[in-house]
């Protein structure tokens, strides 16, 4: 049902369903994407001017935002084309009043500048210029097409920003203390005809430590003209680069991640400049650790371009399987529902002693079905981030690049929860430590992956001080259990042992197998079924895969290429028209021999006697 909001300095629309957004100009037009499940769209209608959403939340959001401290999470894309050029997203955090023109309005926010690739954050005042506070070029996890999260902690008249688990500013004064006659507003806008596609939107309380630092560089609050040796009409930061060099930033504008101490020309209002800075001026800087901005020096480009190669492993379609799909494994079901599913339905109960899982071990023969789990856990829900973890993204030939890559990716992925991490054949990267033939970069990878997985940090807050809202899974899968490390079989909680399947199981991979096969009447799938003991679901599925393939070799035995076409054509030659008999399915039992041993198979009941679950 929709219902009337009046918008304090803008106009009154419709409420979109219940879907917690208002309109908050006239042009512009608000929806839910066809395509994306829960993927709220804000689209400009005009060449130019602001459209704007805001976001109306439940009581606790907005006692939270009357209360001047809560973090605020999305993730959002643009997507630019013939009908939406511009690239322009802001996310407001501060908003009176919108309009079509920049003179109308009254917000601060953060613009992501997918186009320019630059993050910015602005104060639009009435009929007054707006105002860089914090610009950052160069961000290259800004790329149209792809999902960027964006974590913003306000509190009271600061605010620190995350971008996909890169920390870019802590505790950047904002001049804008909340007003007792009115309440500030959350919400989204876009400039021109840009398109934005934002999902997981969520807010929480902010419990940041006071002074935190997070990286070398700080800046101080603005002080006096005359201490700082500028102009009266231009408000400076001081901040000290990479080389020891001071340089003044004005209107709190940031030099670029590769400018390394030395500022250079940008696309802010104002240049950045360099200034002679008395002593007094560098103590007044290190007395003020709680204004510590990470707007430069090397580590946050280069952990933006670390976190961009992660990004490559992430899953983004539907892999178009589900638990129903898989035949038997009811244990492996019911571990991966609570490890997965239940947690993201019921987050309530989830708390506490009743946490979820950190990580899930599926362990087995080949072929029992151990990858289909974690498509289906992939396929589980579409709020959920996949990360298919490989050794090619993993390792690299420079040292200690494999543990930024490892750390980039823990980073990544607990920027995104709800997040799977998962490992497949995790023994061939994470084997047992203090082998002869163990190299010193293979035992700092396992030692890394331990502390992010289960270490002294792996529970800690975010960059931006507020604690995660989510869960991250780790999912792995072994053919050899025997040789992973102890201290990995310990931080694998749940290890679920993935056998060869029975009668029941393999009946029903029989039937799915070929549902889109015309079999003939005399196939006994039951019999079928009882004489494949030993063979595992690949080694069923081949048997479906040969013996389908017997009718075509005898239809077109004999022909040549252009005869089978003609009777192609003329309808003599169809899929429909040659039924599998059960004689087919006898010749390929005779050519395809179980790939397990059954030794091998007691080996693995043995080893999940003693460390698997039950």
């Amino acid at each position: 049902m929709r219902q009337s909001i009046n918008v304090p300095g803008g106009t009154s629309q419709q409420e979109e369903y219940g879907q917690g957004w208002t309109q908050m100009t006239e042009h512009g037009k608000i929806y839910l994407s066809k395509k994306e499940k829960n993927v709220f769209i804000l689209e400009g209608t005009k060449a130019a001017g602001f459209s704007a959403a805001v976001f109306n939340g439940g009581p606790e959001q907005r006692s939270l935002i009357e209360q001047g401290a809560f973090t605020l999470t999305c993730e959002l894309k643009c997507a630019p084309g013939d009908q939406c050029p511009d690239q322009q997203i802001f996310v407001m955090i501060d908003s009176v009043a919108m309009s079509d023109l920049s003179s109308g309005c009254d917000f601060c926010g953060v613009r992501l500048g997918f186009d320019s690739r630059e993050v910015r954050v602005e104060s639009h005042r009435r009929n007054s210029p707006k105002k860089t506070l914090f610009a950052q070029p160069g961000c290259a996890l800004l790329r149209p097409q792809a999902f960027v999260t964006l974590a913003v902690t306000v509190c009271d008249d600061s605010l620190s920003i995350t971008l996909s688990g890169v920390s870019l500013i802590s505790n950047l004064p904002i001049g804008r203390p909340a007003a007792p006659d009115r309440l500030p507003q959350i919400g989204v806008a876009v400039y021109g005809k840009t398109r934005c596609y934002l999902r997981r939107f969520r807010m929480g309380a902010a419990t940041p430590e006071p002074g935190a630092v997070s990286r070398p560089v700080q800046a101080m609050p603005p002080q006096s003209p005359a201490r700082v040796g500028v102009p009266p009409q231009s408000p400076a930061k001081v901040g000290v680069g990479g080389g020891g060099e001071a340089f003044t930033v004005l209107s709190g504008q940031a030099p670029s991640s590769s400018s390394r101490g030395v500022p250079r020309a940008s696309h802010s209002d104002q240049p950045v400049r360099r200034t002679a800075v008395s002593n007094q001026a560098m103590s007044n800087v290190m007395a003020h650790p709680q204004a510590n901005m990470a707007f430069g020096g090397g580590s946050a480009g280069e952990e933006m371009e670390l976190a961009v190669m992660i990004e490559r492993d992430i899953v983004v379609a539907d892999l178009n399987v589900r638990f129903d799909d898989i035949g038997g494994l009811d244990s492996a079901k019911k571990a991966m529902n609570e490890a997965v599913v239940l947690p993201l339905i019921l987050p309530e109960f989830f708390t506490g002693i009743r946490k979820p899982w950190k990580g899930v071990l599926l362990f087995g023969p080949p072929g029992t079905g151990k990858t289909m789990l974690a498509k289906a856990a992939a396929s589980s829900t579409e709020n959920l981030t996949f990360f298919n973890c490989s050794s090619a993204t993993l390792t690299s030939k420079w040292r200690g690049e494999s543990e930024k890559l490892l750390r980039a990716l823990f980073t990544t992925a607990r920027a995104r929860v709800p997040s799977i991490l998962f490992f497949d054949e995790i023994d061939a990267m994470l084997s047992q430590r203090g082998g002869s033939a163990e190299h010193e970069a293979s035992r700092r990878f396992k030692s890394e992956f331990l502390i992010h997985l289960d270490g002294l940090m792996s529970d800690a807050p975010t960059a931006d001080g507020s604690l995660p809202i989510g869960h991250l899974l780790v999912l792995a899968t072994s053919n050899t259990p025997w040789d992973l490390d102890e201290a990995l079989r310990r931080r694998l909680e749940k290890r679920i042992y993935i056998p060869l399947p029975d009668e029941q199981a393999r009946l029903r991979m029989f039937t799915t197998h070929l549902k889109d096969i015309t079999v003939s009447g005399n196939v006994d799938l039951v019999g079928l079924a009882a004489r494949t003991a030993n063979y595992s679901g690949a080694d069923i599925q081949l048997i479906c895969r040969d013996a389908s393939m017997n009718p075509m070799r005898r239809a077109v035995e004999g022909f040549s290429p252009m005869e089978l076409v003609q009777l192609r054509d003329e309808g003599k030659l169809t899929p429909g028209g040659m039924p599998v008999e059960m004689a087919d399915f006898e010749a390929a039992l005779s050519s395809i021999s179980p790939s397990v041993c059954l030794a091998d198979c007691q080996r693995y009941v043995d080893w999940a006697k003693e460390f698997g679950s039950k």
